[in-house]
């Protein structure tokens, strides 16, 4: 009997399930891959890892092992959810404690029409043959005060626990969402080892339900003319699993894309025969409308929430594939709520300058330019702070620039510009008097109000010629820095230092000429 016992004992340690837990996180910008942990005792013949989630997709599923534990078999079930021991994450802790909420509203919802009703009761009330009872006059008000009272406390307090359960059914409602279809069952994973010493195995799967975006930070500090960097990440996951304590990186490939290029079909070319004449006229045929088209990974039906994307889809294009570390144990619950972690910060040389646009802004907007930060650096939101406030946000796009990175930082109200547009005129011109002559000119004054001196950049689109008809003459004070700046066409920049205090002109003339019948787009 004692035998028996203990051997059944043994059975059941052996088909128990083994402890594990997640230990590393690999994110992509639209997956992940999950590894957990399990530590196999000395001699066991199986393992056994439950309680998880259904989100993962099982042809990923890889098991690894030290060199001491040799695997078999490996096969994954769907068991149903209800009745197990399983630990709830903390959104379903969320939206277990939201039910009972609700619930316990409810029972003093009912609790407060029942006061109503009686209320109603003792309003109407009347003697037992039919009529109303008699009156005693003299605490007619106080009983009718008392009831009005207790009727607006009852009443109100019957709108402020409807407000209140409405407010926690969106709640619930939108954690529901998240949560999402198909969490009436889970998964097991068994594994056949042979471990006659023990030791641990990592079993990784890829799951589409979590993700992660670069975002970033620049800090321009004025005074000491450099700007701070910092890189971010925005990442969410509602994978069904609570990541506690995970060892996380970050990644900017794309493992779930299709691995292979689309190839050339055969380029035929032929001659297609005459149509053949129809020695009757045909009956009318009820025109079919064509079958819809199958599209690849998606379905006609509305997209369930759980497979709603956690981020607006958006390609990180780089040259190769570049992981980041996250410093220190990573808590992210399965709750699809955007997180940013810091993941380093550079500081940059910076030369600051005033640019302004004159003819179309005669605001002055402060820019600092830095060289290129090293590495990949994805493209994301860029939030800009200036002297420890924030002015604004942008996106940046790091690997589209050259070696100089320019960063705008809001307007700088201390350098003001005054537009002055000379009078133009146009005249007849030529042999023949057959060619129009037009004069134009801008006059820009640029102050400096600040207490130092300041670099301004003033930019200026100059007339170009698209035909050999049309003829441009361009004359600038002072001479222009750059032309073609930026490689735009016709784009010329004056840089100039200004003193504290003080102002410079620049000035603009373009002589136009063109023939006289023609019609010149462009003209202002």
């Amino acid at each position: 009997m004692a035998l028996g016992a203990v051997t059944m004992a043994a059975a059941a340690a052996t088909q128990a399930a083994t402890p594990s837990r997640i230990t590393d996180v690999t994110l992509y910008p639209d997956s992940a891959t999950v590894v957990r942990t399990a530590t196999v005792a000395a001699g066991a013949r199986s393992v056994e890892l439950t309680c998880l989630p259904t989100t993962f997709d099982a042809d990923s599923l890889r098991v690894e092992s030290d060199s001491a534990i040799r695997v078999g078999d490996v096969r994954v079930e769907t068991v149903p959810s209800e009745g197990s021991a399983c630990a709830k994450t903390a959104l379903e802790t969320q939206i277990r404690t939201l039910q009972d909420q609700r619930a316990a509203l409810d029972v003093q919802l009912q609790a407060n029409t029942l006061s109503a009703s009686y209320l109603k009761a003792v309003s109407e009330r009347t003697g037992g043959d039919g009529r109303a009872p008699a009156t005693d006059f003299s605490t007619l008000g106080r009983a009718t005060d008392a009831l009005a009272r207790s009727a607006q406390e009852v009443f109100t307090r019957q709108e402020q626990l409807k407000k209140r359960d409405a407010e926690l059914k969106v709640q619930l409602d939108a954690l529901q969402r998240t949560h999402g279809s198909g969490t009436d069952t889970l998964r097991t994973v068994r594994i056949a080892v042979a471990a006659p010493r023990g030791g641990e195995l990592r079993v990784s799967y890829q799951t589409a339900r979590a993700g992660w975006r670069p975002a970033y930070r620049a800090s321009v500090d004025s005074v000491r003319s450099n700007v701070i960097v910092e890189r971010q990440a925005t990442l969410a996951q509602s994978t069904g699993e609570d990541w506690r304590g995970v060892r996380l990186r970050l990644s900017t490939g794309q493992p779930r894309n299709t691995p292979r290029g689309p190839e050339p079909y055969a380029w035929q070319l032929d001659i297609q025969p005459p149509p053949q004449a129809m020695p009757y006229p045909a009956a009318p045929v009820a025109a079919m409308a064509p079958a819809p088209r199958a599209k690849l990974g998606r379905s006609n039906e509305p997209r369930e929430a759980d497979e709603a994307p956690l981020f607006e889809v958006n390609t990180v294009q780089t040259a190769f594939a570049t992981e980041f570390e996250v410093p220190g144990a990573v808590e992210l619950p399965s709750d699809a709520q955007k997180v940013t972690f810091t993941l380093a910060s550079e500081t940059l040389p910076a030369k600051l300058a005033a640019r302004s646009t004159p003819r179309m802004d005669t605001a002055a907007y402060l820019i600092a330019t830095v060289d290129r930060p090293q590495g990949i650096w994805p493209a994301g939101n860029l939030q800009l702070r200036r002297d420890g406030a924030v002015v604004g946000n942008t996106q940046w796009n790091p690997a589209a620039d050259d070696q100089k990175v320019t960063l705008p930082f809001g307007r700088d109200d201390l350098v003001t510009v005054v537009v002055e547009t000379p009078k133009t005129y146009q005249r007849s011109v030529g042999l023949l008097d057959n060619r129009n002559e037009r004069q134009l000119s801008a006059l820009y004054t640029v102050r400096n109000r600040h207490g130092d001196a300041i670099d301004v950049q003033i930019l200026e689109a100059t007339p170009v010629s698209q035909s050999d008809d049309i003829k441009v003459r361009s004359t600038f004070s002072p001479e222009p820095a750059k032309r073609d700046w930026e490689h735009r066409p016709g784009v010329i920049a004056w840089e100039q230092t200004i003193p504290a205090g003080e102002s410079i002109r620049f000035s603009a003339d373009y002589l136009i000429t063109y023939p006289k019948d023609a019609r010149i787009t462009g003209l202002r």
